[in-house]
């Protein structure tokens, strides 16, 4: 915390410093230089990125799941392989039917997602270096930038 206390902010020289504060507490994304990151983070707090469907990974993390409970009912039951083999062999067909059909009627397109764009991730650090960026509890999709060192000075 002591390198936070002693750290330099830009707030004064700021357009958007807070003339009651001296510091820059905003929910205006005009502070986001990254056009990638202000367009995302104008989406709010609870969207997430779209990922590119991978089937094979789907598939891998059912049939993991299938074998956790396959386990756990054969030891809270006391329960041989041979009494649930049957159930878990028609799971696991059912599972690689739906995917194949998935695969054949779901259009899979690439996406790359903002935050593996290296700039956007520098961009985003240094933000966070200077800012807490909290959402806003009344406000539906929005956030705060908060200068850290206002934080930090009037918590001590």
């Amino acid at each position: 915390m002591d390198d936070i206390l002693s750290m330099d902010c830009e707030c004064s020289s700021s357009e958007i410093c807070d003339s009651n504060h001296k510091h820059v507490i905003t929910g205006k994304l005009g502070i986001v230089n990254n056009v990638k990151l202000r367009k995302l983070l104008s989406k709010g707090p609870n969207y997430r990125e779209k990922r590119t469907t991978n089937f094979n990974k789907a598939k891998k993390d059912v049939i993991f799941s299938i074998n956790n409970l396959f386990d756990n009912l054969k030891n809270k039951y006391k329960l041989d392989d041979y009494s649930l083999t049957p159930w878990k062999d028609k799971a696991i067909e059912v599972l690689n039917q739906k995917i194949f059909d998935l695969k054949k009627s779901v259009h899979v397109s690439q996406v790359t997602p903002v935050l593996d764009d290296p700039s956007v991730l520098e961009d985003l650090a240094s933000l966070q270096d200077k800012y807490v960026i909290v959402p806003i509890d009344k406000a539906v999709n929005d956030f705060a930038f908060i200068c850290k060192k206002i934080l930090y000075n009037n918590t001590s």
